[in-house]
């Protein structure tokens, strides 16, 4: 049996190791979190956690690669931090939310659509609608938090933005 040679096994190893580094650099996110008001989200592959300057944002997370399958961004808002007097949002103050949200976007939103999902085991009330005949948004205030979910972007990536919501504990 012939044995490889020096130069056979360094041109086998050499790309695993340069696949090993990449790995453990995580560049695509594989496996992410973030943490929000006291709660933990999952963040799916292929968003990145920006910093939210100019944004009231509490977390900005926008998707990576958007010119393979368009843009899209998640805000999530903890008004704890801008007016601690308030309280979590009650179910009662959540609709009221929604129906304010529903009237401020009539204008310049189509196809609004009022949502009851569901962010962990917290309901979260909802507003669904088209931006610019192709965006999408999803706007959510979820209920015993002071937590505000925001989807902007592509219709391909609010299926990622609902796991991110679903997936708050």
């Amino acid at each position: 049996m012939k044995r490889p040679t020096s130069t056979q096994v360094v041109g086998f190893l050499f790309p695993l190791l340069i696949v090993g580094n990449i790995l453990l650099q995580n560049p695509i996110h594989f496996r992410q979190t973030a943490q929000v008001g006291g709660l933990t989200m999952k963040v799916p592959t292929f968003w990145k956690l920006d910093k939210p300057s100019g944004y009231p944002a509490t977390i900005l997370l926008t998707r990576e690669y958007p010119a393979q399958a368009g843009g899209g961004r998640v805000y999530v808002m903890d008004w704890a931090h801008h007016n601690a007097e308030d309280m979590p949002f009650t179910l009662d103050k959540a609709r009221a939310i929604r129906v304010s949200t529903m009237e401020n976007q009539s204008q310049s939103t189509s196809d609004q659509t009022a949502l009851d999902l569901q962010a962990g085991s917290r309901p979260a009330l909802c507003v669904e609608a088209t931006v610019n005949e192709t965006g999408r948004s999803l706007n959510c205030s979820i209920v015993g938090t002071m937590l505000q979910f925001s989807f902007s972007g592509s219709p391909n990536h609010e299926p990622a933005a609902r796991q991110m919501l679903a997936s708050l504990q």
